[in-house]
């Protein structure tokens, strides 16, 4: 069982912290001990939203701090060394048991990148499985294209995808009605497909969400 699942996204705003709360609470119905938290933020613009979460538990990297990277005069090992404390503290109870971690990713998958703290590098340190979530913004080839892509990125740092969501489907579009095509898509790669949830407004959208994963996600957790 793995202690760890890292959410990532394709792009940006597809709906990661949606589904990292949903997958809390479908856990923490499960009776199991959740945390869900953000470890790296790039920039301002992409603080958390998760609810609670403590910022001494989160480092981030903004665009001011290139030069200085750049110049080695921010160390890399010690980003490493902040994160896995962090990781320790945030993840283990009182009563040295280990909590299930839920650990949000920031912007697209390749975030971070320019500081080698993308997610395939945090799944790698953090030794997370990750679902990947994809959202409508096209037809049908360009979701499995970004999925590709992002595949690439884990595959080349030895991390397996647990599987992907797809996420935000329009309910007037043409990919609403393309589900068995995905997963034959997906096959090729051995990748599942763990949720096709449709764009939902109004207050109880983690409830729909939960109800459109909870057939399948619990194999995979």
């Amino acid at each position: 069982m793995r202690y760890s699942l890292y959410v990532v996204g394709t792009e940006s705003f597809v709906g990661k912290t949606e589904l990292s709360l949903c997958l809390a609470r479908l856990l923490e119905k499960r009776g199991e001990e959740v945390i869900c938290y953000q470890p790296v933020s790039i920039s301002d613009a992409y603080s958390s939203n998760l609810p609670d979460q403590d910022n001494k538990y989160q480092v981030t990297l903004r665009e001011d701090q290139t030069s200085a990277y750049l110049k080695e005069e921010i160390d890399l090992v010690d980003l490493e060394q902040r994160l896995m404390d962090h990781y320790t503290s945030i993840s283990s109870s009182r009563e040295g048991q280990l909590k299930r971690c839920i650990l949000d990713g920031c912007g697209h998958c390749m975030t971070g990148a320019f500081f080698q703290m993308h997610s395939a590098r945090l799944a790698s340190f953090f030794g997370a499985g990750v679902i990947l979530v994809a959202a409508e913004k096209g037809e049908l080839s360009s979701l499995i294209d970004k999925i590709a892509l992002c595949k690439a990125s884990f595959d080349s740092y030895g991390v397996r995808l647990q599987g992907v969501v797809v996420n935000r489907i329009s309910p007037h579009g043409q990919l609403l009605a393309k589900k068995t095509e995905c997963q034959k898509a997906l096959n090729r790669w051995n990748l599942p497909l763990l949720g096709w949830i449709p764009e939902y407004r109004g207050d109880d959208i983690q409830t729909h969400v939960q109800n459109s994963m909870r057939e399948n996600i619990y194999v995979y957790l």
